[in-house]
C-alpha cells in the first residue's frame, strides 16, 4: 500500500514554494555537478509522464534503481522535492498517482536547470559566479589536506636532516678518539733503552 512521506498534500502556492525551497537546499548543500544531475534525473521523470501521462511504467520507479538511486534518492533535498511533487512511497517503489499534474513541475526544474553551468561551462563560470556552501567546505577540506601534507613533508625532512648529522657527529667523535688512542699500540712509555735491561755505559769484553 502507498504512502505519502511528503505528509497531507499541499495546495498550488504551498506545493510551488516547497518544490523551489527543495531545489535551493539541493544546490546549497551539494556541488553543482550533483545538484545539476538530481534536477535532469527529477526533468527526465517529468518530460516521460507529459510525453505519456497515461503509461503507467512512467510514474513508479525503484528505488534501488542505479541512477535513480544514486542521483536522487539518496540526497535528502531531491527525497524533498519528490514528496513536495506527489510522490508517494509504495514498498521498494515510489509512485506518482495518475491526478498529479506535472507541468509546473516541470518549469520549476527546467527554470532552475538553467541556472546551473553545465560541465562544460562550469570551468568558465567558476571564477565569476560565488561557490556554494557545499564546494566551500570541500575547498577548505582541500586546503587542510595540502597544509598538513606539506607539515608532513617539512617534518620528514627535518628528521631526515637529523638523523644525517647525529652521524656524521658520531663518525667524528669515533676517528678523534681513534686517533687519541694510536700512540699506545706500540708500548707507549717505553721510551729507554734502561727501560728494557741494556745498560749502555758497561764496557765490552
Amino acid at each position: 500500500m502507498a504512502s505519502n512521506s511528503g505528509g497531507s498534500k499541499l495546495g498550488e502556492g504551498e506545493r510551488e514554494q516547497s518544490l523551489i525551497s527543495s531545489l535551493e537546499s539541493l544546490c546549497k548543500e551539494h556541488d553543482r555537478e550533483t545538484a545539476r544531475k538530481a534536477i535532469e534525473t527529477l526533468l527526465t521523470l517529468a518530460n516521460n509522464i507529459v510525453r505519456s501521462p497515461t503509461d503507467e511504467k512512467y510514474r513508479k520507479v525503484k528505488k534501488q534503481n542505479k541512477s535513480f538511486s544514486v542521483r536522487v534518492w539518496q540526497l535528502a533535498e531531491a527525497q524533498e522535492f519528490l514528496f513536495s511533487w506527489g510522490w508517494q512511497e509504495d514498498n521498494d517503489h515510489v509512485v506518482l498517482p495518475s491526478d498529479e499534474d506535472v507541468q509546473l513541475v516541470k518549469q520549476i526544474l527546467m527554470k532552475k536547470l538553467n541556472n546551473i553551468p553545465s560541465r562544460s561551462s562550469s570551468g568558465a563560470a567558476s571564477n565569476s559566479e560565488p561557490l556554494t556552501e557545499r564546494e566551500r567546505q570541500l575547498q577548505e577540506e582541500r586546503r587542510k589536506v595540502l597544509e598538513k601534507k606539506k607539515f608532513e613533508d617539512q617534518e620528514k625532512a627535518r628528521i631526515k636532516a637529523q638523523i644525517q648529522a647525529d652521524r656524521k657527529n658520531i663518525k667524528d667523535r669515533e676517528m678523534r678518539e681513534s686517533r687519541a688512542r694510536k700512540p699506545e699500540k706500540f708500548g707507549g712509555k717505553i721510551t729507554k733503552f734502561g727501560d728494557i735491561g741494556v745498560d749502555l755505559n758497561k764496557g765490552g769484553g
